[in-house]
């Protein structure tokens, strides 16, 4: 599956699906309690700065690896079906077969997934260096999820594009972990229309 050349605009949504709730200026240093939704988000957006994609997906809730993990296989099984799993494989790093997906835990499946995300949008891992966070605030929804209202920044030239965003994260035991966000969903739901995959 090739991924098509996206433009600037595009570029920040992209950003987007994994830029955190933390506001960043250089490198972020956090100042929270260890198990805090902001401190989970600070370890996360630093691992994501340095591409330590390993380390940004063990920030992820579980729930939220396995929705990915199960929504991709359903499509890379129906692909393997089709005689098109190639076009699947090309989108996770170092898979050469769908065997190899099948074997991978879930922090290592979204991690060859971002892996090979970044590797074939060089541009999409360039922007993090480049991005600014600033948080607006939070909206707690019941005693378990908690929005985070941010605004991403990136310069280009003498242009700045702004996006305001909403990072969701939920209660994992006596810590916190990030959610997928929709557009990374809807990014799987598209794959699914694509080889046809039925809910």
């Amino acid at each position: 599956m090739k991924l098509a050349q996206v433009s600037f605009p595009i570029l920040c949504m992209l950003a987007s699906l994994f830029v955190l709730a933390y506001p960043v200026h250089g490198q972020t240093k956090p100042a929270f309690d260890e198990k805090s939704p902001e401190a989970v988000t600070a370890r996360a957006l630093n691992a994501l700065k340095e591409n330590r994609i390993a380390d940004f997906a063990g920030e992820m809730h579980p729930e939220a690896l396995k929705q990915l993990k199960s929504t991709l296989l359903a499509v890379a099984d129906i692909a393997e079906k089709q005689g098109r799993i190639d076009e699947v494989l090309s989108v996770f790093k170092n898979a050469g077969s769908a065997a190899d997906l099948r074997k991978l835990d879930d922090v290592a499946f979204f991690t060859a997934f971002l892996e090979g995300v970044m590797q074939k949008q060089p541009r999409l891992r360039d922007a993090f260096g480049g991005m600014t966070m600033d948080v607006i605030g939070h909206v707690p929804e019941g005693p378990d999820i908690i929005h985070v209202v941010y605004r991403g920044t990136v310069t280009q030239g003498e242009a700045k594009v702004s996006k305001i965003s909403v990072m969701t994260l939920k209660a994992n035991g006596d810590d916190w972990g990030m959610h997928l966000t929709g557009d990374i969903e809807g990014i799987a739901t598209r794959m699914k229309r694509q080889f046809g995959v039925q809910d």
